[in-house]
């Protein structure tokens, strides 16, 4: 069986070249299985992708972590010593928030909600994400937690199978609204 995360992650890079954008996918490393472990686990990548937003006087390099699910909430990891099922790891969080910190970087989530024979997909900045975190004594993350803290809505529209997602359209609006906070 065809892992749908990894359908979404394809295609959203896929659209992504096809829309002009340079897109870098970060290949996950897997740690050999160790005795009394059913399955090996993945490194720490910092995150799943790079996407530039090409600009006359310089883009953004946009560092994006991709969820996708078929339930209602993604899991997060709260604590870095417990919770290692949840969707969200800890060093995740962590690495998007040092990505952050760089000149001309924007780091954040993408959320994908396979519901109801339909795709709901969002933007959230990792400072968003981070504020929500800090205060919220949740364990998931839900499309109205998004929503309410800035999370960015993403185009996307169904073909026979697949999806194609208008990452141009968010990331220009995303790296316009940079270039006006730092113009202000």
């Amino acid at each position: 069986m065809t892992n749908k995360g990894k359908i979404f992650e394809q295609n959203f890079a896929k659209c992504a070249r096809d829309q002009g954008l340079f897109a870098y996918r970060i290949k996950d490393q897997y740690i050999p299985v160790q005795k009394g472990m059913q399955y090996g686990r993945v490194g720490l990548n910092p995150c799943d992708y790079f996407i530039m937003s090409p600009h006359k006087g310089g883009g953004y390099l946009f560092a994006l972590e991709l969820k996708s699910t078929q339930y209602r909430q993604i899991s997060i990891q709260k604590d870095p010593e417990l919770d290692d099922s949840a969707m969200i790891k800890y060093h995740q969080i962590q690495s998007l928030i040092n990505l952050s910190q760089e000149a001309n970087v924007v780091a954040g989530f993408i959320f994908n909600y396979r519901l109801d024979d339909d795709e709901y997909t969002y933007f959230m900045r990792i400072e968003d994400f981070s504020n929500w975190f800090a205060q919220s004594d949740k364990k998931s993350i839900n499309r109205l937690d998004i929503t309410m803290c800035g999370g960015i809505r993403i185009s996307n529209t169904k073909k026979r199978v697949h999806y194609n997602y208008d990452v141009a359209e968010l990331i220009n609006s995303v790296a316009e609204k940079e270039r006006s906070s730092v113009n202000v």
